[in-house]
């Protein structure tokens, strides 16, 4: 699996958003966003969804079509 892989369909960006890999995955991580456009872009789009999410009381319909829809496309394994 290459990088972006693992960081985008193996799971590492998410832990890593919610703080839950040890350091040297960490720092592995924050090297591969410093050279990968595409894997940042990934990130930012991730942290703002959930800055969203954490504001809402109630979860927005549209929202939740849009993360199920995305689910689909991960679990089918495209990006």
């Amino acid at each position: 699996m290459d990088e972006c892989s693992e960081l985008q369909r193996g799971g590492l960006l998410q832990c890593y958003l919610d703080g839950e890999v040890e350091t040297s995955a960490a720092f592995r991580v924050v090297v591969h966003l410093d050279a990968c456009g595409e894997c940042a872009r990934e990130a930012e789009a991730l942290s703002m969804l959930k800055r969203a999410l954490r504001r809402q009381r109630v979860a927005d319909p549209e929202v939740v079509t849009r993360l199920r829809a995305f689910a689909v496309l991960i679990a089918r394994g495209a990006r």
